[in-house]
């Protein structure tokens, strides 16, 4: 049987997807806290990537981009823009970050798995974003020129769209994910049964 589709994998995974639900359910609610939207969404990406490989990275990223498709800021804003550029947006960038952090994590997990970890961790933001940005020169381009007025398009994107939100993520992400797995490794490692090996 295919290792991806074990009973742990898909029972994780399924409690790696309840948890992303919830964690933007709340973010959705939650009101910017000066003007910082906390978006703890990502951190279930990089586990499912670091624990279970680069497919459940990109299936739990998937999973978060269809939340933030729902968010009511993404209806709002760039469902007007361009419909199917907000779906493909949406529906993308998370996954990709988690399939990339998947495959990194994997290659560096042999030589040490904390560092493969914090490096994952730190790239799921980085490539969140940067997709983003690029998505937004291709499908929102004149409803940010729009937005932006005099500013130059990409310091307005930088500032309004980026700004000190990827700064705090990658912060969250690249602390807290290095934890949650560090924590779930250890106790994995001390509740092993040989017998189940």
């Amino acid at each position: 049987m295919n290792k991806f589709l074990t009973t742990k994998t898909i029972s994780a995974l399924g409690i790696l997807t309840a948890i992303t639900v919830a964690l933007q359910a709340i973010g959705n609610i939650i009101p910017p806290i000066f003007g910082v939207t906390i978006n703890l969404t990502l951190i279930p990406v990089c586990i499912a990537a670091c624990l279970y490989g680069p497919l459940a990275g990109l299936w739990i990223g998937f999973i978060n981009g269809v939340m933030v498709l729902f968010a009511p800021s993404t209806i709002a804003l760039f469902f007007p823009w361009s419909g199917y550029g907000t779906v493909i947006t949406c529906l993308t960038k998370s996954a990709i970050a988690g399939l990339v952090a998947g495959f990194v994590f994997k290659a560096l997990k042999n030589k040490n798995d904390r560092i493969g970890c914090i490096i994952a961790s730190l790239l799921v933001p980085v490539i969140n974003t940067s997709l983003f940005l690029l998505y937004c020169q291709l499908f929102f381009i004149n409803g940010v020129k729009e937005l932006a007025g005099d500013t130059p398009v990409w310091t307005f994107m930088i500032v309004s769209f980026v700004g000190l939100n990827f700064v705090v993520e990658l912060l969250i992400n690249g602390v807290l994910s290095p934890v949650v797995y560090s924590t779930y490794t250890a106790f994995q490692r001390k509740n092993r049964r040989p017998d189940l090996d």
